[in-house]
């Protein structure tokens, strides 16, 4: 038992006091694996500050014995209903990542192959009928501010306010409200801005890159640029191209501790996109992609959600003695080869 994992010796081998092993004696070694794989180790740890397990107490855990051959048969059972299982688990693991290689493929598409949002001098060939221009040339640069948090009567308001403890959960989305909230005191004390619903929002600092529209009016931290757009710019075309461009975006964030993008390269730009009416056409193609490839993302990851939990619901049922097996002879099973904690 090794931080809580077990594995099974393929040859001779020593171990230090951190490990404990069992060498089987009257029991079948895959059988007597599989229980212990089932047991939960965390009921029998101490409570210091290290949580560990005594060597006694492992010694003296109390298996449920049938005959050899129900032992074999239980065991082998386990070991094809874990492989596949395993297999099951791999497979998903394999359609989440061509997922992401989809999302991907559909980004380069709605963009004709270019990354639209980069600086001087690192222009793509715009696609026909597309134009490189500078973005603040569409959209107003806006920065964020904090209030102050040793003023708790500036928090806890109506007022919506992003910072970077959620843009993650948020990215690629339109906000209509945060967790973290000011008010009317908070804003008139600090340089926060309320910016007018349609903003684009971009994380420029640790958690660079992310990505979010103002569903309403709010105010954000520093930590984020914010454009609010003029007519020539669909809001959620540009959150696509930031996104469609965050690989090469962050490349070029700065600083030892914390990355980030600072003010004079956001000034600096430039945005490759066609007409107004093309933008909006873009934008509903790649909602409609995006929201079947978010479907599919749910559905796989609650796919590997229900096979992680799995081989623990297997291992339980396996050595959950039947009603008429409760006056089974329990057997202590071999020695403990290590110290005690």
């Amino acid at each position: 038992l090794l931080t809580n994992k077990r594995t099974r010796l393929g040859v001779e081998a020593t171990f230090d006091n951190n490990v404990m092993g069992l060498v089987p004696l009257d029991v079948d070694t895959d059988y007597l694996f599989y229980f212990m794989c089932s047991f939960d180790m965390a009921s029998l740890a101490n409570t210091q500050s290290l949580p560990s397990v005594r060597g006694s107490d492992v010694a003296n855990i109390r298996i449920p014995v049938p005959s050899n051959i129900e032992q074999r048969r239980i065991a082998a059972r386990l070991k094809a209903q874990l492989a596949a299982v395993e297999d099951a688990r791999q497979a998903a693991q394999a359609q989440a990542s061509e997922l992401e290689a989809l999302h991907a493929s559909v980004y380069r598409q709605a963009f004709a192959g270019v990354v639209p949002v980069t600086v001087p001098p690192e222009f793509g060939d715009a696609p026909e009928g597309w134009r490189w221009i500078k973005l603040e040339d569409l959209a107003r640069l806006e920065s964020g501010h904090t209030p102050s948090r040793s003023r708790p009567d500036w928090w806890g308001g109506d007022i919506s306010w992003l910072s970077l403890t959620e843009i993650r959960a948020l990215d690629g989305r339109w906000v209509a409200q945060t967790q973290l909230r000011t008010n009317p005191a908070g804003i008139a004390n600090s340089a926060a801005r309320i910016l007018p619903r349609g903003t684009v929002c971009f994380s420029r600092t640790a958690s660079v890159g992310f990505v979010v529209i103002m569903d309403k009016p709010m105010a954000t931290s520093q930590d984020f640029a914010n454009w609010v757009c003029g007519e020539d710019l669909d809001p959620e075309f540009l959150m696509h191209a930031l996104i469609r461009s965050r690989k090469e975006l962050r490349a070029i964030a700065t600083g030892a501790t914390h990355k980030t993008i600072y003010m004079p390269a956001l000034e600096s730009f430039h945005v490759c996109l066609p007409d107004r009416p093309a933008q909006a056409r873009i934008v509903k193609r790649l909602r409609t992609q995006l929201e079947a490839i978010d479907e599919m993302r749910q559905s796989i990851q609650a796919r590997l959600a229900d096979l992680e939990r799995l081989p623990a619901r297997l291992l339980a049922e396996a050595f959950s003695p039947d009603d008429d097996q409760s006056e089974d002879v329990l057997k202590m099973v071999g020695h403990a080869l290590s110290d005690e904690a």
